[in-house]
């Protein structure tokens, strides 16, 4: 008690030299913060990557079916690519933990694409892009590593509403 007694009464003598230290060390910590990685739990170092498809809410299992195979096609001879599994009417079983496991619904389906190595994945996500944005475009896509942390789906989800159904499917 009494070494806290003479930090506080040391302190209070010299206030103008401990907020100035006090500034110093705030000033030195965010010029720290910028050393530090952007994202808290970063993708982690396993070579997969998942791609979600999903077609329009009245799209039948047999044609997910078809447009998962038709993706699996695309990825047949690619070299970066060591083997897919595809899971239709749902997404992926489990088989990391802090990964996000889709609903089962007809018109979902879930690829889980094994890389050869972290560059192979890499180029396989830029590579995948591109093939889902020219042929798959009637689609909604998403390509994702697998995570570190707790699961969370979409960053960002939205809803667009209105009146007219193609102009309202035009916008979203």
């Amino acid at each position: 008690m009494r070494a806290y007694h003479r930090l506080l009464l040391r302190v209070l003598r010299h206030r103008w030299k401990t907020v100035a230290l006090a500034i110093a060390f705030l000033a030195l910590s965010m010029l720290g913060a910028t050393f530090l990685q952007g994202e808290f739990f970063p993708t982690s170092d396993r070579p997969e990557l998942l791609v979600s498809l999903t077609l329009p809410a009245n799209a039948s299992q047999t044609e997910t079916a078809r447009q998962t195979q038709r993706l699996e096609q695309a990825l047949v001879r690619n070299p970066n690519v060591v083997r897919p599994s595809s899971y239709v009417g749902g997404g992926a079983i489990r088989f990391y933990l802090p990964m996000y496991v889709l609903q089962d619904n007809e018109n979902t389906a879930q690829l889980v694409v094994v890389a050869k190595d972290l560059a192979a994945r890499d180029r396989l996500k830029q590579q995948l892009h591109e093939i889902l944005t020219q042929q798959f475009s009637d689609i909604v896509t998403r390509i994702s590593p697998l995570g570190l942390g707790p699961p969370v789906g979409w960053p960002i989800k939205y809803r667009v509403t209105g009146p007219d159904y193609a102009n309202v499917r035009h916008i979203a």
